[in-house]
């Protein structure tokens, strides 16, 4: 929706050409006694439009976006203040033009009674204010702007800093990045639309919303004045992420399931988009997969099938990756985060152990195997290593969780069918390149050993004039040791009950 000042300019036309005519064919001299009505009717007009206009805000379920009345609305409000006063001008200077002058201004004042409505309609309006958030101007001062407080955020911050290399903890060493405050915030903007959105009931605008998010998103990410050089980029990476988290949980406790559905699967296909720049694994793109796997726990209880599509889409953003990787100086950069994605299915996959939802684990334990399958076709050997950690340490948390299958035709236990995908992925290694074989072999190997508890070898011979797997079971007990300086840990896999997860390499 636009302002359509065109449009109003071409309906303003025919009042102009009526006030015209009404000059032409009256008869000035005998509608010189009413002087007085021509000057009382035009103010009055001109109250009653004003008021009403006014009016219109109070009944705008929108009006809380709104600090004050536009600019452009009071501009309107006093041109019709001025034309309305004309008469009474004319009426001091020289009375003999009160009729002309009235019957000039009423067709105007009338069309000032329908147009002032309509502006306080339209500013009210959220589609309208959305779209104006995103003109080039609005979207260059606000990062302009940004650009400027982030940097005076950081400065001030890096003052008050007490740190010393040798003498911080780690877990205080990490970037901090400061959230501004901004006038006229497009985010913030965003933010309080869906708020009064899910208020209101009103999906479209939601919608709307929604889509006007990553289309903003866009806007700043790839705007040329946000750059690494000033940090600004990392500050707008946070800002995506920020609203993102915000809106979410707005919806989130809406509790409206069809809303609910409109960001989650608009949040994929966002993302999927920028997986065929190979920008999935990428902030802030990855940031809003990490807040959507952060929902998928809390969605196991009552919207189970939002968990189960978040793991998909991990799933296949890692595959396009792998299928369609970077080949630019972001190569190792993109191939080490793409492992993330088997790592946010994990996650999922732990909560719904802990939730019994054997459902959404045997869900997760197909995207890893399927996943992992590519992997190996691919020799793609950090997802690879992940999805087999993930296989593992499901399948053992399953099992110390006593969680059965959910198919009632299946015999099979959640371990059992975590060892069937690890199968898939073996099967597969033959293809792998002879110099990578023998390692991810004693990958494969070590798994098996931490599922089952008891040592197993895996190999690569020639069966049968054909290369194959070969498995060696030992009844020995499968033990790891761990150290540390002067500390030192054991984890016994044959303890079923032990589900300590030891990062496999």
């Amino acid at each position: 929706m636009k302002k359509n000042y065109k449009l109003k300019l071409l309906t303003l036309l025919p009042f102009i050409l009526l006030s015209i005519l009404l000059i032409y064919f009256a008869n000035l001299k005998d509608l010189a006694t009413y002087n007085i009505a021509f000057v009382s009717t035009g103010i009055g007009i001109a109250t009653f439009s004003i008021s009403f206009s006014f009016l219109q805000y109070q009944f705008s379920p929108y009006k809380a976006l709104l600090r004050s009345i536009s600019n452009r609305h009071l501009i309107y409000c006093y041109a019709v203040v001025f034309i309305s006063v004309i008469p009474l001008i004319n009426l001091i200077i020289n009375k003999t033009y009160v009729p002309a002058a009235g019957i000039f201004c009423i067709p105007l004042l009338i069309y000032g009674a329908i147009l002032l409505p309509i502006i306080s309609i339209e500013e009210c309006n959220p589609s309208l204010l959305m779209e104006m958030s995103l003109s080039r101007n609005n979207i260059s001062r606000y990062l302009n702007e940004f650009k400027f407080v982030d940097k005076a955020a950081k400065e001030k911050s890096e003052k008050l800093e007490f740190e010393w290399p040798d003498e911080t903890p780690l877990h205080n060493v990490a970037s901090k990045y400061n959230t501004n405050v901004i006038s006229n915030d497009p985010f913030a903007l965003l933010c309080n639309v869906v708020e009064l959105a899910l208020k209101n009931g009103d999906k479209k605008t939601y919608e709307q919303a929604i889509t006007i998010y990553f289309i903003l998103t866009d806007l700043c990410v790839n705007n040329e004045i946000v750059d690494y050089n000033s940090g600004s980029r990392f500050g707008i990476n946070k800002q995506v992420s920020d609203t993102f988290e915000i809106i979410l949980t707005q919806v989130v406790a809406a509790k409206n399931i069809p809303l609910l559905s409109i960001i989650i699967y608009k949040t994929g296909d966002f993302v999927k988009e920028k997986a065929l720049r190979q920008q999935q694994a990428t902030s802030p793109y990855d940031d809003l997969i990490d807040i959507m796997v952060k929902y998928a726990k809390t969605a196991l209880d009552n919207n189970p099938e939002f968990a189960i599509y978040i793991s998909s889409l991990c799933r296949e953003l890692s595959q396009k990756g792998i299928h369609d990787p970077e080949t630019g100086e972001r190569k190792m950069f993109f191939s080490l985060h793409l492992a993330s994605f088997a790592k946010y299915i994990t996650i999922i996959g732990q909560e719904a152990v802990l939730k019994k939802n054997s459902d959404v684990l045997y869900r997760c334990l197909e995207d890893l195997g399927f996943l992992g399958c590519t992997a190996v076709k691919k020799n793609h050997f950090n997802v690879i290593i992940e999805c087999l950690q993930g296989l593992v340490q499901l399948g053992r948390e399953a099992r110390a969780a006593d969680v059965k299958c959910f198919w009632r035709h299946c015999s099979l236990d959640m371990t059992d069918h975590a060892d069937q995908r690890i199968e898939w992925m073996v099967t597969w290694l033959p293809q792998v390149p002879e110099e990578d074989r023998g390692l991810l072999a004693e990958s494969f190997g070590t798994a098996y050993s931490r599922l089952y508890g008891k040592k197993l070898i895996v190999s690569i011979e020639e069966i049968k004039g054909e290369l194959g797997v070969k498995f060696t079971k030992s009844d020995e007990k499968h033990i790891e040791n761990y150290a540390d300086g002067k500390y030192r840990k054991t984890v016994d896999y044959s303890d079923f009950k032990e589900i300590k997860e030891f990062k496999l390499y």
